[in-house]
């Protein structure tokens, strides 16, 4: 993706959405080790499942060179399969809650990442970098990736 238009626009959230029926988070740590971003990356904890029309990454790029804005967003897609995007968004977040009684999902919650959490709810996408800080995202628990029968609602 060509982000020369407009240096302003660098500033926004770019969103990568799930295409396919659902794709599985991977381990970001050959990504962050590629990347010296001046923004931040959030991704699927690995391991974690998200289903068609969910956030899979949000990149916030800071204000500054095109360049190397072009290569981080290439660098993005290419650790991202059965993806659409990036289109421009505020940032959200999946939330999953699940189904103690029968070990199973529930439900999957997209909302505003700035609003208040579902109560008992397990956020799927960690920020893996901030600025020039690495951070490593813990992998989401065992029932967070059990994808039978899950419903998926955008608040």
């Amino acid at each position: 993706m060509e982000l020369k238009e407009n240096r302003e626009k660098l500033s926004e959230w770019l969103e990568w959405r799930v295409e396919e029926e659902f794709v599985v988070g991977l381990d970001p740590a050959k990504l962050v080790s590629r990347l010296w971003l001046c923004g931040e990356l959030w991704l699927p904890a690995p391991k974690s499942v998200l289903f068609r029309g969910e956030p899979a990454a949000y990149l916030l790029l800071v204000p500054g060179d095109c360049d190397i804005a072009d290569h981080l967003v290439a660098a993005v897609e290419e650790f991202l399969s059965g993806v659409s995007g990036p289109g421009r968004w505020d940032r959200r977040q999946v939330y999953r809650l699940r189904r103690f009684a029968k070990k199973r999902i529930a439900k999957d919650v997209v909302m505003d990442a700035s609003e208040k959490k579902p109560p008992g709810s397990q956020p799927l996408l960690g920020c893996v970098m901030d600025g020039f800080l690495q951070i490593e995202v813990p992998p989401v628990p065992k029932w967070a990736s059990e994808v039978d029968g899950a419903v998926i609602e955008f608040r």
